[in-house]
């Protein structure tokens, strides 16, 4: 019996703390106006696009502004990418 107490108590903290470093470590996107960069943990929600300050950081925003580099049209405000929008 005292057997089974124990590993259910070793079960649970395992499972407590697995669930514990999965949030931790899950994926989270920034909303308008929040900081970003492009990489998988600081990427922006949805079709939200990191306007880029510099090499490392940016800010989400709803569409880049002419200037900002690009990867395709839909990012732009103006709806025109070539390696920048027009």
């Amino acid at each position: 019996m005292a057997a089974i107490r124990y590993y259910l108590a070793l079960t649970s903290v395992l499972l407590l703390c697995s669930v514990a470093l999965l949030t931790k470590l899950a994926p989270h996107c920034g909303e308008i106006g929040m900081d970003c960069s492009k990489t998988a943990s600081t990427h922006c929600c949805g079709e939200l696009s990191c306007h880029m300050r510099d090499n490392t950081h940016g800010t989400c925003k709803k569409c880049l502004p002419s200037g900002a580099r690009c990867m395709n049209p839909a990012q732009c405000c103006t709806n025109s990418c070539r390696i920048k929008c027009k």
